[in-house]
């Protein structure tokens, strides 16, 4: 983001120094009188960084304004889960960066006129364009030329990177997450250990629980779990398979996420079943201990053999294994661009809740009817929870699908804020483009009348305009392209399902940043095509 914004200035500095240059250009009369009459090549240039520090200032002070506007256009609607977003302010650390910016914009505006105005070479370049016969002043277009290919180069390095995190954005929206967000409220429920002081009792309140939820009218179904997607991660534990070698000696020992969940968790979810069965009400302490695997799982530690009826149990040996009897899809637990690890799910109500630690706190999914929303079944799930106990807390009420926009919150904002500044930079670098153009025009009106009086028609002098601006488009773009293709690298770790250099993406900058540089060359191409062959030769 700070790479954007510094394009972004480094862009609005070009254009301004662009224009100072054209000034200087339009002034060399005025330059050489000035240097017949003794004026120093020094006391020239820096009249020139003086009137880039007066721009510089106004505009630094007019920044700090529109800053404090944005800033609470940022706290207010800013995602919650972006960290101390609501401590930024305008302090004195950033009042000092603010100058200290100031400052090197201005020597970025008035460097390019001040040299420029020091003489030498360029400076002879420069008096050439006052003499008559409307010389060009080459190096004067040299210098607006490049200028004009560096912002197309850095507008387009934004626009692509724009690009890639917004299609990251659409492939996570479209991604597989395992469960289905809409119309599932949920909230969490804790038991005071006052009252429920062992696995027994505690076992029998989300029984209960779970029974008066699904008795709610609109209730379809509910189910119960340590976290559910997007409302925190489960624990990781090391885990032993019988039979599989180097877990005895404690070397490559397997892994997986460990989580308590309920018959009828996965129906509620919307997570599917790829083989195997759901947990059963007659998955209590009584009965085998089993588990439900995930693909991850199932792929990792069985690879090419079916699972099922298969143990795996936790790395202590002296707790019991589990059968598996069922394996679901991958669920993703806190992002949409996570990669799923392997996860085993077990019943709260079975036996091994008497060595693991007391699951406590755990997370209710709730589906409503597709007539209702999930809001409008929090009180009457409420009310019936006070009949279960009239003091058992329900906390971090939500539904399923804030959850998920809470977890692609930061993506949103980051693509919001990209777009922002690429579209700044397109902006900008439109208007360099028609100012080069357009000056381009003013320097060729001569020639552009010799061409006309000699016969040429007005479509070959549009062509002609917008080709040149074209060329230098194309250049800029070139250039862009191979700057792109390194700096995009550094987007690595933020993209999901997108190479950075996707080549979709690429093409399809490089071709709107080369259709808005034909549309900013057509506007002076088509004031050349009126130019007076008489007026513009009348000077001869």
């Amino acid at each position: 983001m700070f790479g954007a914004v510094c394009a972004v200035l480094l862009i609005a500095s070009a254009n301004v120094a662009s224009l100072v240059l054209t000034r200087s250009l339009a002034r060399v009369h005025d330059l050489n009188l000035r240097r017949a009459l003794g004026a120093s090549r020094g006391r020239l240039a820096a009249r020139y960084l003086v009137d880039s520090f007066l721009l510089a200032g106004a505009g630094g002070l007019l920044g700090l304004a529109v800053a404090k506007g944005c800033l609470r256009l940022l706290t207010a609607f800013g995602p919650a889960n972006v960290p101390r977003l609501a401590d930024v302010s305008l302090d004195g650390s950033v009042l000092l960066f603010a100058l200290g910016v100031t400052a090197v914009t201005a020597v970025l505006v008035g460097l390019i006129p001040a040299v420029a105005a020091a003489g030498g070479k360029l400076f002879e370049a420069l008096k050439s364009g006052g003499q008559r016969g409307g010389g060009s002043g080459r190096a004067g277009q040299r210098l607006h030329d490049g200028i004009l290919v560096g912002e197309i180069a850095l507008a387009l390095v934004l626009v692509i990177a724009t690009g890639l995190l917004a299609k990251t954005l659409v492939q996570m929206l479209r991604s597989e997450r395992g469960f289905e967000a809409q119309h599932v409220l949920t909230f969490q429920l804790t038991l005071p250990q006052s009252r429920y002081p062992d696995p027994e009792t505690m076992t029998i309140a989300y029984d209960r629980a779970l029974a008066a939820i699904r008795a709610v009218p609109g209730v379809t179904s509910a189910g119960l779990v340590s976290a559910v997607p997007m409302g925190g991660a489960p624990d990781a534990t090391g885990i032993r398979i019988p039979g599989r070698a180097g877990v005895s000696d404690g070397q490559d020992r397997p892994y997986a996420n460990y989580s308590f969940s309920s018959p009828g968790y996965f129906a509620t979810l919307g997570s599917r079943l790829r083989s195997g069965r759901e947990f059963l009400d007659t998955d209590g302490s009584a009965s085998a201990p089993v588990t439900i695997i995930n693909e991850t799982m199932a792929a990792k530690y069985w690879p090419g053999v079916d699972p099922i009826g298969r143990q795996v149990g936790v790395a202590d040996t002296k707790w019991p294994v589990r059968t598996i009897v069922g394996i679901v899809e991958d669920v993703k637990h806190f992002s949409l661009k996570e990669v799923p690890a392997p996860e085993m799910y077990v019943p709260y109500a079975q036996n091994e809740i008497k060595i693991w630690p007391p699951m406590r706190t755990l997370q209710a999914a709730v589906r409503a009817d597709a007539a209702l929303t999930p809001e409008a079944l929090l009180d009457g799930v409420k009310r019936a929870l006070k009949t279960v106990d009239p003091d058992l807390p329900v906390a971090r009420a939500s539904t399923l699908t804030r959850l998920v926009d809470d977890a692609t919150a930061p993506a949103r904002f980051s693509v919001l804020l990209l777009a922002a500044f690429g579209g700044l930079a397109l902006v900008l670098a439109t208007i360099g483009m028609y100012g080069v153009v357009s000056y381009s025009v003013v320097q060729r009106t001569r020639e552009i009348g010799v061409r006309m009086a000699l016969g040429a028609g007005r479509g070959q002098v549009f062509v002609m305009v917008v080709g040149r601006g074209s060329r230098l488009a194309a250049a800029g773009i070139a250039i862009g392209l191979v700057v792109a293709l390194a700096a995009t690298r550094l987007l690595r770790g933020l993209l999901y399902g997108v190479q950075p250099t996707d080549p979709v993406t690429f093409a399809a900058v490089a071709a709107l940043l080369m259709a808005v540089a034909i549309v900013a060359c057509a506007v002076p191409a088509r004031r050349a095509t009126r130019v007076d062959p008489l007026i513009a030769l009348r000077g001869e």
